[in-house]
């Protein structure tokens, strides 16, 4: 078989590329088969499902053996591990610098900033209204995937949800209708606050792999750095316009949610050095 490339979603990693070669073999092609026919048995299937699933990470070795399954240099394969790996190690250390209680297990609560970014563009960018049941059902179509699986949402998931973009005043909703009132989710609780944290973090990550790591394949992310010198006095200044110009360029490229459409998710920062 041959699919070259990894997955373009920014939270579809190693993991999901194990799930995506199983399923492209076909229905009959199980855990047990995959781990003992095409692995060669180098993982027992119980593991294989912890990978599937995202709770585990593979070995190079593995992903060595996946790579070869796939026709695919494995270079580009353990370019998607190493970036799996930094992001679980940058999570363990948000936890601890924010203080999280224990029993918040592998950051759960991480998909929540890009689950209510997703929300958001799931509303029309001109701020007309929709059905709330439409709007819903666009949630649950782009719920972010749990290694290869679409999680699904509960209907407390999607509460939390519009409750957070209701506290943002992103959204409006009157009687069955919704609309879009804003544009930018910024968190004011703590738990929220790792999570979009780790969101940027996956999004930096996955434009510095794609970008250094894949340099001949066009995939969507967009890698730049610019310099300048700036007063102070101007400083806000300089951040409202750079604000509202990416602003612009949402309103002018944005279109509806739809199977025709990728998710994009921007990632701007300045930073003082």
């Amino acid at each position: 078989m041959r699919r070259a490339g990894p997955p373009r979603s920014p939270h579809l990693g190693i993991c999901h590329v194990f799930y995506e070669t199983r399923v492209l073999l076909g229905r009959d092609m199980t855990l047990q088969r995959f781990a003992r026919e095409v692995l060669g048995g180098e993982v027992e299937a119980v593991m294989l499902g912890y990978i599937e699933k995202g709770e585990r990470l593979p070995s190079e070795s593995l992903v060595r053996r996946l790579a070869l399954v796939r026709e695919e240099e494995p270079r580009n394969l353990l370019a998607l591990l190493s970036r799996d790996r930094m992001l679980r190690a940058l999570g363990k250390e948000l936890r601890k610098f924010l203080a999280l209680p224990t029993d918040v297990p592998d950051i759960e609560d991480a998909e929540l900033a890009l689950q209510v970014s997703r929300a958001i563009t799931a509303l029309p960018d001109d701020s007309s209204w929709v059905p709330v049941e439409q709007w819903r059902t666009a949630i649950e179509e782009a719920a972010p995937r749990k290694g290869g699986r679409r999680r699904k949402l509960d209907a407390d998931r999607i509460e939390r949800i519009e409750a957070a973009l209701a506290e943002q005043n992103l959204t409006e909703v009157a009687g069955d209708r919704v609309r879009r009132r804003g544009h930018h989710y910024e968190p004011a609780q703590k738990e929220e606050r790792l999570a979009l944290a780790s969101e940027y973090a996956v999004l930096f990550f996955k434009g510095l792999v794609d970008r250094l790591a894949f340099p001949d394949e066009e995939r969507g992310t967009y890698l730049r750095n610019h310099y300048l010198h700036i007063s102070p006095e101007k400083m806000s200044e300089f951040q409202a316009d750079l604000d509202e110009a990416l602003r612009g360029l949402a309103r002018k490229y944005g279109e509806p949610q739809s199977k025709e459409t990728e998710f994009l998710n921007i990632l701007a920062t300045a930073v003082h050095l």
